[in-house]
C-alpha cells in the first residue's frame, strides 16, 4: 500500500515568547532543557506528554498544546487541535472525529478512517503527520485542522502564530512535501476561520513518489532561555551524526564569562546533549565554532583570559558529536608566539572535504601589541588540533587598526576566504584575503568603496562556493553605515577581483529607509548564497531577524534574490544573526540552516530551522 504522509508542526518556541512577554510578568521556570519528555498512555484513548517547554494531551477530544509561559503566569494560552475535515475534489472524505488516542514510541496516533492523525513528539516540537492509506481520489486533497483556543491567530514569519496582546502564544509552521528522495515541494498552508487549511494539488498527488511527507518549514526552539545571560552564538554542522551544535558565552560577572554548547539532532531538532565548553574562573568570551566534515568533530575557538592575570589569549576545544564529548583546552595563539602582544576575537573555518590529513581548521584573530598596533593572524591547524606553522600575518596593521575578522564557515576545497575591519584615517573600512590549504595567502584586497570621506563598515561575514577549476569564488557581507540608514552590502569575488557590488534591499526590491544590520553568510545550495542579518524600520522598533537566498551567475554576477523571510517572533528585539548551512558540509536533498540569535536586553538565545523548499 502507497502511504501519503501530511505534515504541519506546532513548535516549542515558547520560552522565546515568554521572553517577550508583559513587564509584569515574571521569568518562565522551565524543566531543565536537558531533560526527555515523558510520555504516557494514561488510559485507553488517551496519551499524556510533558516535555521541557510544553505539555500536551491526546484523546477523544483531540489534542491539546499548553506551552510553559511561566510559574506566575496566569494566562491560557491552550491550544485544542484536531483533523475536523477533508475532501478530494469537493467531496468529503469521513473522518472519525471523536477517535481516541494510541501510544507508539514517541507518536501518539488517531485512527480517523482513511486519514490518521499522528503527532511525533519532541523536546522542541509536536509534529502533526496525516497518513492517507491509499490514494484518496481525483482532485485537490484539502484538510482541515480546527483550532480551538483564546489566542488570536494571524500569519507570521514562513507560517502563523496564536498570541495573546502581549505577545505570548504558540506558532504553527507552514508545511512541505517531502519525496521520496528527500526533496521538498512547498504546498498552500493559508489560516481561515477556526483554524488552518492544508492544500494537496492533484498534481502533486498523481506524481508524487510515495511515500509523501509535508513537513514543517520550519523548526523554532529555545537554545539558552534561562536565568544567566546568554550571548555570542554561533553554530555548525556534522554530517556523519546529522547534527546541529549550537555554542554561546553565559555572563556571569563583569569578568568572568562562560562557553557552554548544545547538540540537536538535524531531523528532529531534538536535544541531543549540553554540555559545558568551559566554565572554569577563566573569563571564555566570544566563541566561535566549526566543523571537519572528514574528522567528524567541532572545532571551539574563544578568547581566555586566565583567572591570574596575563594577556587574552585563543584557545580551542574538540567538541564530538558522535558521544557528546569536549576535548581538552588546548592554546591557539598566546603572548608566547605573539611577544608583547594579547590575542583577541577570534574565528574559526572548518573543512568541506572527506581527507583527515593536512589543514581541517583555520583560525582568524586580533593581535594587540603595547604600541597599540593591531594585525590580523591565521592559523592553520590539523585534524589533531596540532599547529601546521607559524601564524600567518594577514594584514600587519600600518597606520590602521585591524580587527574582528571572519572566515568562510568552510574551505572551498583548497583554501579559506576571510575578510575583516580595518580602521584608518578616512574612516572604517573592509580588507579580504585568502589563504589555500598550504599556507599561501593572496591579498588583502579592498572590498569596500573607496572614498575620500570619512565612512565606516562594519560588521564582515564571508562564506565561500565550492571550488571548480582554479578560481576561488567568494562573497562579504557588510554593513554600511554611509547614509542615514545602515545597509547591508554583497560582494562577490573571484580570487582578487570584485565581481559585483550591490545593497541588500536592492535584490529584495525593499525600501532603502530600512535599516539592515550585521549580516551573515553561508553556502546556500547550487550556485546560491544564504544572507542571514536584522532589520528595523519607521514601524518596526524591535530589530528581526531575516533570511534570503541570493543566486550568483557563473560570471560572479548577482540574480534576483528570494523574497525575505522573517524568522523571529513579532517584538522580539534581535541581534547577533549567525547562520550555518547543512550543504557546506556535503548534506544532499533540501537546502537546510540554522539560524540563531541573542533577544537583546534579555540575553536569550534562540533558533530557528529552514528546510527550503
Amino acid at each position: 500500500m502507497k502511504i501519503l504522509h501530511l505534515a504541519t508542526c506546532f513548535a516549542a518556541s515558547f520560552c522565546a515568547f515568554a521572553a517577550i512577554a508583559g513587564a509584569n510578568d515574571a521569568r518562565p521556570e522551565f524543566p531543565a532543557l536537558g531533560a526527555d519528555l515523558v510520555v504516557d498512555q494514561v488510559d485507553a484513548g488517551r496519551v499524556a506528554v510533558m516535555a521541557p517547554s510544553y505539555k500536551a494531551q491526546f484523546g477523544p477530544e483531540g489534542a491539546v498544546y499548553t506551552p510553559f509561559l511561566g510559574a506566575q503566569s496566569s494566562k491560557e494560552a491552550s491550544l485544542r487541535m484536531h483533523l475536523a475535515q477533508a475532501t478530494i475534489g469537493g467531496r468529503r472524505i469521513a473522518v472519525d472525529v471523536a477517535a481516541g488516542a494510541t501510544l507508539d514510541g514517541r507518536k501518539a496516533a488517531f485512527e480517523r478512517g482513511l486519514i490518521d492523525e499522528v503527532y511525533e513528539l519532541s523536546q522542541a516540537s509536536i509534529e502533526q503527520t496525516f497518513v492517507v492509506g491509499a490514494h484518496p481520489g481525483e482532485g485537490d486533497l484539502r484538510l482541515r485542522v480546527a483550532v480551538d483556543t483564546k489566542l488570536v491567530g494571524r500569519e507570521e514569519g514562513a507560517g502563523f502564530a496564536w498570541r495573546d496582546a502581549d505577545g505570548e502564544g504558540a506558532a504553527f509552521g507552514a508545511a512541505a512535501l517531502r519525496n521520496a528522495d528527500g526533496s521538498l515541494t512547498s504546498v498552500p498552508t493559508r489560516l481561515v476561520e477556526g483554524g488552518v487549511e492544508i492544500v494537496v494539488p492533484k498534481a502533486l498527488l498523481d506524481a508524487a513518489s510515495y511515500p509523501l511527507v509535508v513537513d514543517p518549514v520550519i523548526h523554532t526552539l529555545a537554545i539558552e532561555n534561562g536565568a544567566a545571560h546568554a550571548t555570542e552564538g554561533d553554530v555548525a554542522f556534522d554530517l556523519a551524526t546529522n547534527s546541529w551544535t549550537v555554542v554561546y558565552q553565559v555572563e556571569r560577572s563583569a569578568g568572568d564569562r562562560d562557553a557552554y554548547c548544545r547538540i540537536y539532532d538535524a531531523t528532529t531538532m531534538a536535544l541531543r546533549g549540553e554540555r559545558v565548553i568551559d566554565a572554569t574562573l577563566d573569563d571564555v568570551a566570544k566563541p566561535r565554532i566549526a566543523n571537519s566534515r572528514g574528522g567528524s568533530r567541532n572545532l571551539v575557538v574563544a578568547q581566555r583570559t586566565l583567572a591570574a592575570g596575563g594577556a587574552p589569549q585563543i584557545v580551542g576545544y574538540f567538541v564530538y558529536p558522535s558521544n557528546l564529548m569536549v576535548g581538552t583546552p588546548g592554546v591557539i595563539a598566546s603572548v608566547a608566539m605573539h611577544p608583547g602582544a594579547g590575542c583577541f576575537n577570534p574565528d574559526v573555518g572548518g573543512s568541506n572535504g572527506t581527507a583527515t590529513s593536512g589543514a581541517q581548521f583555520c583560525v582568524v584573530y586580533t593581535t594587540v601589541s603595547s604600541d597599540f598596533s593591531q594585525a590580523i593572524n591565521a592559523m592553520r591547524l590539523g585534524l589533531g588540533g596540532a599547529p601546521l606553522s607559524a601564524p600567518h600575518v594577514v594584514d600587519i596593521g600600518a597606520d590602521a587598526l585591524n580587527d574582528n575578522a571572519a572566515i568562510s564557515n568552510v574551505s572551498d576545497g583548497q583554501g579559506w576566504a576571510m575578510a575583516w575591519e580595518r580602521a584608518g584615517t578616512t574612516g572604517r573600512d573592509v580588507y579580504g584575503a585568502q589563504l589555500a590549504i598550504t599556507g599561501t595567502r593572496t591579498g588583502p584586497t579592498r572590498i569596500t568603496p573607496t572614498s575620500t570621506t570619512t565612512s565606516t563598515y562594519t560588521g564582515v561575514s564571508v562564506c565561500v562556493l565550492p571550488r571548480s577549476g582554479a578560481t576561488m569564488r567568494w562573497f562579504v557581507a557588510y554593513t554600511s553605515y554611509v547614509g542615514l540608514n545602515p545597509d547591508v552590502r554583497l560582494v562577490s569575488l573571484n580570487n582578487t577581483s570584485i565581481r559585483d557590488h550591490r545593497f541588500l534591499h536592492f535584490f529584495l526590491g525593499t525600501a532603502a529607509t530600512t535599516q539592515d544590520e550585521q549580516p551573515t553568510l553561508a553556502f546556500g545550495g547550487g550556485s546560491n548564497i544564504a544572507v542571514a542579518w536584522t532589520t528595523t524600520s519607521s514601524t518596526l522598533v524591535a530589530p528581526q531577524a531575516r533570511f534570503c537566498r541570493v543566486p550568483v551567475g557563473s560570471t560572479g554576477l548577482f540574480g534576483a534574490a528570494t523574497s525575505a523571510t522573517t524568522v523571529s517572533p513579532a517584538g522580539q528585539p534581535c541581534i547577533q544573526p549567525c547562520l550555518g548551512s547543512r550543504l557546506e558540509n556535503g548534506a544532499s536533498g533540501s537546502a537546510d540552516f540554522l539560524e540563531a540569535w541573542t533577544v537583546r536586553g534579555v540575553g536569550d538565545i534562540n533558533a530557528v530551522q529552514f528546510r527550503a523548499p
